[in-house]
C-alpha cells in the first residue's frame, strides 16, 4: 500500500526512496539510520510518511530490547503506525490497560487492518483477530510470520507453527510446534576437535562442565556404564547411574528444550553432526587430504579425564601416522603434509629427514638444514 501511496504523490521518488530506506534499516536493524530519516520526514511536512517512519524506528528499537526508547520515538508523533507501536511497547512493560487504550480505531485499508488485527492480538490475545488475519489476505496463514511471533500465538493454535522458520520453533520451545516438523529439525553440531562447542542450528548452545564432559564422552560413543566409570570412578555402580540419569536430563532440556526426544536416544547421540566422527571415517577411508583439512588438536581441551586422554593420544598418533606415509607417497602434497607431522610430533626423525631431503633436492637447501637443526633439538 504504502508505494502505491508514493505512486500517487506529487514527490514520489522522494517519498518511496525514504520509506524504502526506513524499511531496509528496520530489517537490518540499523538504529543509526533513523534519525536522519526521520528529520527527512519531519521537513516533507507529510504526516502519513512521518508516521511510517517513527514507526518503524519504535518498532526497530523495540525489536532490539530498547522497550523504552520505542516508547518514547513512537509518542513523539501519534498516528496510525506508531500508536501501533506504543500499544506494543506498552504490552512487552507489562502495562495491559495502557496498551489497550493505546490501539488505534480499525482502519479503513486492508493492508493497515491487517497490522491492526495482528496488533490487537498480541495485546489482547482474541481469537477474532487471528481469524481476521488468517482471512484477510489469499496467503492466509503464510503471512503470520511477519505479523506475530511463534511464541505469542496461543499454543491451543499449535497447527500454524509449520508456517514459521524451523529455527523459530525450536527457539520457542514448544512441544507440539516442534513434534509437527521434527523431520525438518537441523543436526546437532557438535564439535569437540580443537575446542568443545555445541550448536543448534545458528545458536550457540553453553554447557555447563559437566555437560561439556557428557557431550564428548558420547562422541567418543562411550556407552552410558563406561561414561559412569569416567566420570564417576570413586563411586558405586548405583550411585553412578543415578548421577549419570540427572545429568542427562539437564542436559537434555539444554540441547531438547521443547520436550521431544530429538538428539539423544537411548544408545547416545543421534542426528547430530561430530567433527570427530567426520575425522575417524577420513581416517578409515585413509583420505590424507581430509584429514589435512579436519584434523584441529586437541581432542577436547579442558576435558581432563584419563579416557579423554587416552584416545587424544591415540587420535593424533592415527593421523601422523596416515599424514606421514602419505606425504611420502604424494610428492604434491609431501611439504604440507610432512610439516604438519612436525607440528603434531616435532620428533618425529623419520618425517624430519624426509622433508629435509625434499627441500634440499628441490634447491631449498637453508630450510632443509632448519628443518634438521630442529629435529635435533627435539
Amino acid at each position: 500500500m504504502c508505494f502505491r501511496q508514493a505512486a500517487r504523490e506529487k514527490s514520489t521518488n522522494f517519498w518511496a526512496a525514504t520509506l524504502a530506506d526506513a524499511w531496509r534499516a528496520c530489517l537490518e536493524a540499523d538504529l543509526a539510520a533513523f534519525p536522519k530519516l526521520a528529520g527527512l520526514s519531519q521537513t516533507s511536512e507529510d504526516p502519513a510518511l512521518l508516521d511510517w517512519v517513527r514507526g518503524l524506528w519504535a518498532r526497530t528499537l523495540r525489536e532490539a530490547g530498547r522497550v523504552r526508547d520505542a516508547l518514547d520515538v513512537a509518542g513523539q508523533h501519534p498516528g496510525f503506525w506508531t500508536s501501533l507501536e506504543r500499544a506494543l511497547a506498552l504490552k512487552a512493560l507489562g502495562r495491559e490497560r495502557a496498551a489497550r487504550k493505546a490501539l488505534p480505531p480499525r482502519p479503513s485499508s486492508r493492508e493497515e487492518q491487517l497490522y491492526w488485527h495482528a496488533t490487537r492480538y498480541r495485546v489482547l490475545r482474541r481469537r477474532a483477530d487471528l481469524d481476521a488475519i488468517l482471512r484477510l489476505t489469499t496467503g492466509g496463514a503464510r503471512t503470520l510470520p511477519a505479523l506475530v511471533p511463534l511464541s505469542e500465538l496461543t499454543a491451543r493454535r499449535s497447527d500454524l507453527a509449520r508456517w514459521y522458520p524451523i529455527e523459530e520453533g525450536l527457539r520457542s520451545g514448544r512441544r507440539a510446534a516442534v513434534l509437527a516438523r521434527l523431520e525438518e529439525v537441523p543436526p546437532l553440531d557438535i564439535r569437540v576437535l580443537g575446542g568443545v562447542q555445541v550448536w543448534r542450528g545458528t545458536e550457540p548452545l553453553h554447557l555447563s562442565e559437566t555437560a561439556q564432559a557428557l557431550v564428548v564422552l558420547m562422541a567418543l560413543r562411550l556407552d552410558r556404564e563406561a561414561i559412569c566409570e569416567a566420570l564417576w570412578p570413586d563411586s558405586s555402580a548405583a550411585r553412578a547411574r543415578n548421577r549419570l540419569h540427572v545429568h542427562l536430563h539437564y542436559l537434555r532440556r539444554a540441547l531438547e528444550p521443547w520436550g521431544v526426544p530429538t538428539y539423544l536416544g537411548p544408545r547416545g547421540l543421534q542426528r547430530v553432526r561430530v567433527d570427530l566422527w567426520e575425522l575417524e571415517d577420513a581416517l578409515h577411508r585413509r583420505d590424507a587430504e581430509a584429514v589435512y583439512r579436519l584434523y584441529r588438536e586437541p581432542l577436547a581441551p579442558g576435558v581432563d579425564l584419563p579416557v579423554v586422554d587416552e584416545a587424544r593420544w591415540q587420535l593424533q598418533h592415527r593421523v601422523v601416522s596416515l599424514l606421514y606415509w602419505a606425504g611420502l607417497r604424494d610428492e604434491t602434497h609431501l611439504e604440507a603434509y610432512l610439516r604438519r607431522v612436525l607440528d603434531l610430533a616435532p620428533w618425529h626423525t623419520g618425517a624430519a629427514a624426509a622433508l629435509a631431503r625434499w627441500l634440499a633436492a628441490h634447491g631449498r637447501e637453508a630450510e632443509a638444514r632448519r628443518v634438521q637443526v630442529q629435529a635435533e633439538r627435539e
